[in-house]
């Protein structure tokens, strides 16, 4: 319920601010395109009358300096965000995971102005511990305390498409991305597991400027995974068993975010990013489990799904 309501909060904020005014407006100003027909921000002549550049969105006004529009941005962060794994498997037997977890990221983005060219590159790290419940091999239930590992690197290539100046603009982008998982139960009786898959998100980005210093940006992008692995260390149980490694089966998930940034000055600014992800990845192939060498039985890894939602604070350096 908690995760629905937090997604329900990401649409209505996107719902109250999208409606915004355009960016487009008349003002009885004296604008520098008297005195300079080029603007100062890009270099593109300036239409007459005209109180924004028609092609960076640059503020022409005389009386009120505002901040010109930067082509890199950079961002560094912090995440905070509940984790909610389930494995699918007939009960008794049980596997599940929650708890907050906090996290790091760094964020570059390109937008160009010249060249409609839209380039991101993104890395986050989360460590912190979640409440495990579920079953032994047997049906018989058991709780502990798991230690998490998560890392994450994506990119983004797409394009700008201007639809007001560059105060409304598109970002459909497509790219690829690695998840890295690390699980290890910090309880006796627990052993470790590392996930990993690769995956190409496809996705679109607009973008509004709602005031100089005010930026609202929305993210939706589906996820199709790609190289699944599992390696599973049972050598935690016992230095006799083998560390078995599997395929895992693909999945696609996906992601919505809402972000709302403020430049103090010209090039520092702030953002608050609430965001929902979905995740899931399918059943593996089948791998033998062995005991100082000799074939002691057959394991696989279930089919599971995750949800994730939380809030990221940036830290924003335009240049």
């Amino acid at each position: 319920m908690k995760k629905i309501l937090f997604l329900v909060l990401v649409l209505i904020l996107s719902g109250l601010i999208i409606p915004c005014k355009s960016y487009s407006i008349e003002t009885n100003t004296k604008i520098n395109s008297d005195h300079n027909k080029f603007c100062p921000n890009c270099g593109v002549k300036i239409i007459p009358g005209h109180g924004f550049c028609s092609e960076c969105g640059y503020n022409l006004t005389k009386s009120f300096s505002s901040p010109s529009i930067k082509m890199h941005t950079l961002t560094l962060g912090l995440k905070y965000y509940h984790y909610d794994y389930r494995e699918i498997v007939e009960p008794p037997f049980k596997s599940t995971e929650n708890g907050w977890l906090p996290g790091i990221f760094i964020d570059y983005s390109f937008q160009g102005i010249k060249f409609p060219i839209y380039f991101r590159l993104t890395g986050e790290y989360t460590y912190g511990n979640t409440k495990y419940d579920g079953s032994t091999q047997s049906g018989e239930p058991l709780t502990g305390e798991t230690g998490n590992s998560l890392i994450n690197f994506s990119t983004h290539f797409g394009f700008v498409l201007r639809i007001v100046n560059n105060t409304f603009y598109i970002n459909p982008y497509s790219g690829i991305g690695y998840h890295f998982w690390h699980r290890g139960g910090l309880d006796e009786g627990f052993y470790g597991e590392d996930y990993s898959w690769c995956y190409v998100p496809v996705g679109i980005r607009p973008v509004f400027r709602i005031t100089d210093r005010f930026t609202f940006a929305m993210d939706v992008s589906a996820r199709f995974m790609f190289k699944g692995k599992i390696k599973v260390f049972l050598t935690d149980l016992s230095p006799d068993f083998n560390e078995p490694e599997g395929t895992l089966g693909n999945e696609t998930g996906f992601k919505i975010e809402s972000s709302v940034s403020y430049i103090f000055k010209s090039n520092i600014g702030i953002s608050f990013t609430p965001w929902y992800e979905y995740s899931a990845i399918g059943e593996s192939d089948i791998f033998e489990l062995t005991y100082q060498g000799v074939l002691w039985g057959y394991g696989y890894e279930p089919s599971s799904k995750t949800d994730q939602y939380g809030l990221d604070i940036g830290f924003l350096l335009y240049f």
